[in-house]
């Protein structure tokens, strides 16, 4: 049996396919780089993570051998993870914390784990070795910056270019004094305002930072002043739907083999 297994993330901005062999990411593809190599990649088991409803017909109609993860998802229960929420769970949160959730198992990730999908929007998922407890949505750092164009005579701010290590140093001194700079804070406040309450209320031992803006949340956690936050260690996981997707289909066909080994 081939090993090879293909990975899609279809999110609200992105679409990327993962290319493993046995468990071992080989590279990431864009949809775009994935469609020129078509010829290769046609046959082999594509799982798919996507936020829409119905996939784009350029999915169905060039992999043939598509796999929807989210028909294990019944009766509050993800094959073996017990999940605490409604069957309107996302497939990327629902692979992100199963792929955390068999870590536990294995005892190689602290329980219980908070995981922060840094996208479009940023979605927080508390795991613990009892399975996925759910968690807020909040908007991304692109959509925060956004905002501010609604205003009048106000410009789309950029967290990003700003240093984040001097802009916590300003404000530990004194509020900002401008409005350039109350803009940038207020988005760095809100960040940092919701992962403090996430800690002080859920108590994880670890965050895992994963999505487009992944590494920024996990500097702005680092920079953060509060004493909560010393005693959470972090690990930013940038293609971790896709490893959900892979655990879920050697989980899958393990599954499989020890049921058809008992017949």
């Amino acid at each position: 049996m081939n090993s090879k297994v293909l990975t899609l993330d279809l999110g609200n901005s992105n679409a990327t396919i993962g290319e493993f062999e046995g468990q071992k990411l080989k590279r990431i593809l864009s949809l775009e780089k994935a469609l020129e190599e078509i010829n290769q990649l046609k046959n082999y088991p594509l799982v798919i993570s996507s936020v829409r409803h119905d996939l784009p017909s350029i999915i169905t109609q060039n992999f043939g051998n598509t796999i929807d993860p989210r028909l294990d998802f019944k009766n509050s229960q993800f094959l073996d993870m017990p999940v605490h929420y409604g069957n309107t769970l996302g497939s990327d949160r629902l692979l992100a914390s199963f792929y955390i959730f068999k870590m536990m198992a294995s005892q190689a990730m602290a329980t219980p784990c908070l995981i922060v999908d840094a996208g479009t929007f940023a979605t927080f998922d508390l795991v613990t070795s009892d399975g996925h407890f759910g968690g807020p949505i909040f908007p991304g750092i692109e959509l925060l910056e956004k905002c501010y164009l609604s205003g009048n005579k106000l410009w789309r701010p950029d967290l990003m270019q700003m240093g984040l290590q001097e802009l916590t140093q300003d404000l530990k001194h004194s509020p900002p004094q401008d409005t350039k700079a109350a803009i940038h804070a207020g988005i760095l406040l809100f960040i940092r305002g919701a992962l403090s309450q996430a800690i002080k209320l859920w108590e994880p031992k670890k965050i895992i930072f994963t999505g487009g803006h992944g590494q920024q949340w996990q500097e702005i956690f680092n920079a953060s002043p509060d004493d909560a936050v010393y005693s959470v260690s972090s690990e930013v996981l940038p293609y971790l739907v896709h490893f959900g997707l892979m655990n879920y289909q050697h989980f899958s066909l393990s599954k499989m083999h020890a049921s058809l080994d008992g017949l």
